[in-house]
């Protein structure tokens, strides 16, 4: 994959299938919908930690809290996830400029990948926002971020068995990762196009 800095947007590009898998995921890992409602919270978690002994004035400031301020986060991320599934649906299928259309070797029976995302720059926060839920979430689902597997990768030696689908995960959390770190310095940048 690279990453392309325009004036006015920022593209991935040439994407494998499975960053394009990672990136057509991120509006569903960051709803949770799969996830029990406990997990979920972890995105809109009560403002302040009270212990019951010390809740005086604890219930009222979390009613107007769930009044107020609860509902415009919820519609705030929901915006989030809602531009990059805009942004995700009008991904490019990029085919070389030489290559003949009638010779594409394209599967038939399924749609090509898209190899190019291209996102206006002023969606970037919204990108940040998604992936900061998805992020949050597979964590809370799948405690992913303090996980020394992260770091290493299974040998024969080791006493735990090899777990694909959990290596996939944590290959996923650190894509956002990435991407996260990626749209900060855009975020930052304001003048010349760049490639990274």
């Amino acid at each position: 994959m690279k990453f392309i800095l325009t004036d006015t947007s920022w593209i991935l590009d040439d994407l494998d299938p499975i960053e394009w898998t990672f990136l057509d995921r991120i509006p569903e890992m960051a709803a949770g919908e799969d996830l029990p409602h406990e997990q979920r919270r972890r995105i809109l978690p009560d403002p302040i930690d009270v212990p019951a002994g010390q809740r005086e004035n604890y219930e009222e400031f979390l009613k107007d809290w769930n009044e107020y301020v609860r509902p415009d986060l919820n519609a705030s991320f929901g915006a989030a996830r809602d531009q990059v599934s805009r942004d995700l649906a009008m991904a490019a299928v990029k085919a070389d400029p030489s290559d003949d259309p009638d010779e594409l070797d394209f599967d038939h029976d399924s749609e090509p990948i898209p190899m190019r995302v291209e996102v206006a720059r002023t969606a970037s926060d919204a990108w940040y926002s998604a992936l900061n839920q998805a992020r949050l979430l597979m964590n809370e689902a799948h405690d992913l971020a303090e996980s020394t597997e992260r770091f290493r990768w299974p040998s024969e030696d080791d006493d735990q068995p090899f777990d694909g689908a959990r290596m996939l995960l944590l290959a996923q959390y650190e894509f956002y990762t990435a991407m996260q770190s990626i749209l900060i310095e855009v975020m930052t940048l304001n003048d010349a196009p760049e490639e990274f």
